[in-house]
């Protein structure tokens, strides 16, 4: 038996140029695992129950020399393990979601095809020696995304609702909130200017997830990178290949409320026929009575 540390990548980006590289954000661990326990299937598992990825389309490791090597099925976790030694029992790995572009490595099972000596394979000594430049880089590169992140966050918060929802037309990947309360009426917001019925699945109070209706390749997945302020964009397909969706379940009355609310701060007469027409005419969307009942009463008890 013997023990390793599993490394987990995660909530960074590929880069895809002539090396293959990866920005590092976050880090998740299996210490002092036993190896004869690993196998494929559960490596996907971790990625796509524990760190809620849609599927993992490529799963890929990386060696002490640096090179990324993608592991297809448990025939790449027994080379994997043939490599294991005292200096290496640190295995890192990484994941491509389904919703992005694959990457182009090489199998880990023609390793030795373009890796004929193990002696050309570095210690974990230049292992750490690369991580420590790779982790001062990216620590100087979320400097400068972080003062963006804080940017864009304060953008969220003040961002103005218009008669057409302009500023809610569109989603795109690092979009950063307040918190996950801000995602929640940002993307009811988002459905209502689309006019897509977005379901909410496999969310909890740190992630959120949305996916369109079955056949539409739509998905967003959004949380918090804890060393940052706030939630973002994780993964998205923004993509929608769906029809317009005439009753949409995320038009609630907080939503509804929302958009109304410095019409009806102007003008508390503004009657609920209207506020249904309007919603009606301007994203072709069925609103209940009651809705925008509570909606008006909500709104002008807080005045």
């Amino acid at each position: 038996m013997t023990l390793v540390d599993i490394i987990f990548h995660h909530g960074g980006d590929w880069i895809r140029k002539a090396h293959v590289l990866y920005s590092k954000k976050l880090v998740h661990s299996w210490e002092g695992y036993d190896s004869d326990l690993i196998s494929f299937i559960d490596l996907v598992n971790e990625y796509t129950g524990e760190l809620m990825y849609l599927g993992v389309q490529q799963l890929i490791v990386n060696r002490p020399s640096g090179d990324f090597y993608e592991v297809v099925d448990d025939s790449g976790i027994r080379k994997l393990l043939s490599l294991i030694s005292d200096e290496f029992k640190r295995l890192k790995f990484y994941a491509v979601d389904e919703c992005e572009l694959s990457v182009n490595v090489p199998n880990i099972v023609h390793y030795f095809d373009s890796h004929p000596s193990l002696t050309e394979v570095g210690t974990d000594c230049i292992e750490v020696e690369c991580e420590s430049e790779s982790d001062n880089d990216s620590e100087g590169d979320e400097v400068g995304y972080d003062s963006e992140e804080l940017q864009t966050i304060a953008c969220q918060k003040n961002r103005e609702i218009d008669v057409g929802l302009q500023n809610y037309m569109e989603l795109y990947k690092g979009m950063s909130f307040k918190d996950i309360p801000e995602v929640r009426k940002c993307i009811n917001l988002y459905s209502l200017a689309n006019k897509k019925d977005l379901k909410q699945e496999k969310s909890d109070k740190e992630r959120l997830r949305y996916k369109c209706v079955p056949g539409c390749p739509f998905v967003v997945l959004i949380y918090g990178d804890g060393n940052l302020p706030g939630v973002r964009i994780k993964t998205l397909n923004p993509e929608h290949a769906c029809d317009e969706a005439f009753d949409n379940s995320r038009v609630d009355y907080h939503t509804i409320a929302l958009y109304f609310k410095k019409k009806l701060q102007d003008n508390p007469m503004y009657k609920i026929k209207e506020m249904r027409a309007d919603i009606k005419n301007m994203f072709n969307t069925n609103v209940s009575y009651g809705k925008c009942k509570r909606a008006k009463r909500d709104i002008l008890e807080k005045l």
